[in-house]
């Protein structure tokens, strides 16, 4: 799996997820709300709503990333960040092999790994710039986390696309800094 896929995943996962406490309802349910996720990540793009991407999620693939999202947030909200890497890596590994080529040769998933300005980030990279964000503004992030689990609490789904979509914005803009220098 490509590490497009794979910070993309991070993006909408670690983002998007930290808060996510509702009970999914099945399939179609867990369908609807993971393309008014994409939906709202790719507004706060600057792009037009995805069509094609969700067709990449076979057979039982959005409950997955829907599941995936809940477990991330768990970790998250328990302060076990350093669990993160391996939930990401075992959804990875559990995804059907078409999922992989088929997001990865989308045109929209280019579009918004472009918008996000991610082209030619490793992986490794993109973690250190969500470590040095967190780390200078962790009330920041907190509060941002706090309304997006209001928002998913009242099934506003693209609104918690967008606040990813923003937070992420914010990382990127984050200079490095050395927290060896303190």
């Amino acid at each position: 799996m490509s590490r497009h896929f794979l910070t993309l995943l991070a993006l909408i996962s670690i983002l998007a997820s930290p808060c996510f406490g509702f009970h999914l309802r099945g399939e179609d349910a867990s369908r609807a709300q993971l393309q008014q996720i994409l939906n709202g990540y790719w507004e706060q793009g600057g792009l037009d709503d995805p069509t094609t991407v969700i067709d990449c999620f076979v057979d039982e693939t959005p409950k997955a990333t829907m599941d995936f999202f809940v477990k991330l947030a768990d970790a998250l909200a328990n302060s076990q960040y350093l669990k993160v890497p391996a939930i990401v890596l075992t959804y990875k590994k559990n995804l059907p092999d078409s999922v992989n080529p088929c997001i990865m040769n989308n045109t929209e998933v280019k579009e918004v790994i472009d918008a996000y300005g991610l082209t030619g980030i490793s992986l490794t990279d993109f973690f250190r710039k969500m470590e040095n964000y967190v780390i200078a503004h962790v009330v920041d992030v907190h509060q941002d986390f706090v309304r997006i689990n209001d928002e998913l609490k009242a099934e506003e789904f693209t609104t918690v696309g967008k606040d990813a979509g923003s937070i992420l914005q914010n990382v990127m803009k984050m200079q490095e800094f050395d927290i060896n220098s303190f």
